[in-house]
């Protein structure tokens, strides 16, 4: 198991309230979901942090995501995990701001701040061992607005990136 394997099943296992849980997963979504009409779908390799987005979905929103679990034979075997949301789409695509630049003035308290970096984390993270070559944290996006967006917050916490 990586470094950053075992801290994200770290983190995903940690118990947050329901406001850092949204912010959360608002920078979880907004990160890795695929957006559709009518379908919000993820599809992950951990199962830790499967079943955490799950369960965040289903508290915060009161849905249940269709959960598919396929066996990928390639290179080495492992489960992949695929969330299908298909309720109350517009309003969570509403709620977690899609498309919407979320400045860091709008995350009111440190911890929501900090929820939101978990999020990002959890879905395009990656950091070294410290033990065989010191940090390296890194972020991986696909949006820019999204990097953008935590690397304000990551500035805010005297991190420099």
């Amino acid at each position: 198991m990586t470094f950053t394997t075992s801290l994200k099943e770290e983190i995903a296992k940690h118990e947050i309230n329901s406001i850092e849980s949204r912010y959360e997963l608002m920078a979880f979504l907004n990160s890795v979901a695929k957006f559709n009409k009518d379908e919000i779908s993820l599809t992950l390799e951990n199962a830790s942090i499967a079943r955490r987005i799950y369960k965040e979905i289903k508290e915060i929103y009161g849905v249940s995501p269709n959960i598919v679990i396929r066996v990928q034979k390639r290179f080495k075997i492992k489960q992949i995990y695929i969330l299908n949301v298909k309720e109350k789409v517009d309003f969570i695509k509403k709620d977690i701001s899609v498309g919407i630049k979320i400045e860091v003035d709008d995350l009111v308290s440190d911890e929501e701040k900090i929820a939101f970096i978990e999020g990002a984390f959890l879905a395009v993270g990656n950091v070294s061992n410290p033990s065989t070559s010191g940090y390296h944290l890194e972020f991986i996006f696909t949006k820019e607005r999204l990097a953008k967006q935590v690397l304000n917050l990551l500035e805010y916490f005297k991190l420099k990136a």
